[in-house]
């Protein structure tokens, strides 16, 4: 069997169900390069799908440089990478919800007749 070295852990363990996380010690493993080089292209695959108006948000998110804009960009993601749709979500059980980005003001919301408990603002809010 394989053995990983978790990350700040002291001694090797088996191979547990993921291969960067060890359930017996709660660690997650070292990083190598083969799994380096998989994330990269999953990366850039994903990339040459992304329009290119978003795409210098994405690369922020995966560089790990802000957290609003991986939260932008998942909920761009999910929303078909239409700003209006992310604006107009209506899923309200996602985790997301009360931090996704273009959400509509109080006062235009009440200019267009929408309803409040749509807009309204969270406290932390993106």
């Amino acid at each position: 069997m394989n053995k990983l070295k978790s990350k700040g852990c002291r001694s090797p363990h088996l191979k547990h169900d993921s291969p960067k996380y060890c359930n017996q010690c709660g660690k997650y493993q070292i990083e190598d390069s083969k799994s380096k080089q998989k994330r990269s292209e999953q990366i850039e695959q994903r990339r040459k799908q992304i329009p290119d108006i978003h795409r210098a948000n994405y690369d922020k998110a995966m560089r790990g440089r802000s957290m609003k804009a991986g939260v932008k960009a998942f909920c761009l993601e999910c929303c078909g990478w239409q700003k209006e749709e992310v604006r107009l979500c209506s899923d309200l059980a996602c985790p997301l919800y009360p931090y996704r980005p273009y959400r509509i003001s109080k006062q235009a919301s009440e200019r267009l007749g929408l309803s409040a408990e749509s807009t309204k603002k969270k406290k932390g809010g993106i």
